[in-house]
């Protein structure tokens, strides 16, 4: 093996290296994301029961007794509010669940690189640990890259749910806010 066999050995290593940090940064991505959507939902879902007293006001509220369309707007929106909080909540803690499965790099690494008669690395040769190391990176880089996928899928749901979450509150909210102030 010579010079060349070796510049295109580190050339694919160098190149494994840098699409596995490419996927590392859109996990630390999509993990913010999750996080950022864990807290906006459980500040709505704190406020909500910070303030259950208004469902009982709403009820006795002599606009909302007299109008069944103001009850439907209403009842439904909670409804959905309730709903979509729910579903977004499980699907992010669906994405939360899903956990790196493999190593980047085999199991009993020492022995593999530095014990002679293990056989991981069958000579001395730097083209050969170039190889090695690529190609375990490369099966890290397809692992992570499926992991990624449904993480992703999982916060699609949940950026939908959050959205009917949002509508639905401020559809609430107006409702609301015309029922008390009119």
């Amino acid at each position: 093996m010579g010079e060349e066999d070796l510049l295109f050995s580190k050339a694919r290593y160098d190149y494994c290296l840098f699409i596995l940090g490419k996927e590392d940064s859109k996990l630390e991505v999509l993990e913010k994301k999750t996080q950022y959507y864990l807290s906006v939902i459980t500040l709505i879902i704190g406020a909500i029961f910070i303030k259950m007293e208004f469902i009982p006001a709403l009820h006795d509220n002599k606009i909302v007794q007299d109008s069944l369309i103001v009850q439907i707007v209403i009842y439904f929106s909670l409804g959905v509010l309730f709903i979509s909080l729910l579903i977004s909540m499980f699907a992010i803690f669906q994405s939360i669940r899903i956990r790196r499965l493999t190593n980047y790099y085999p199991e009993e690494i020492f022995d593999m690189l530095f014990n002679p008669e293990y056989g991981y690395l069958e000579s001395n040769d730097r083209t050969e640990l170039f190889d090695k190391s690529a190609m375990c990176f490369s099966v890290a880089i397809e692992n992570k890259k499926n992991l990624i996928e449904k993480k992703a899928v999982w916060l699609q749901i949940t950026a939908v749910c959050f959205s009917i979450t949002i509508i639905s509150l401020g559809t609430f909210l107006a409702s609301y806010l015309l029922v008390n102030f009119l």
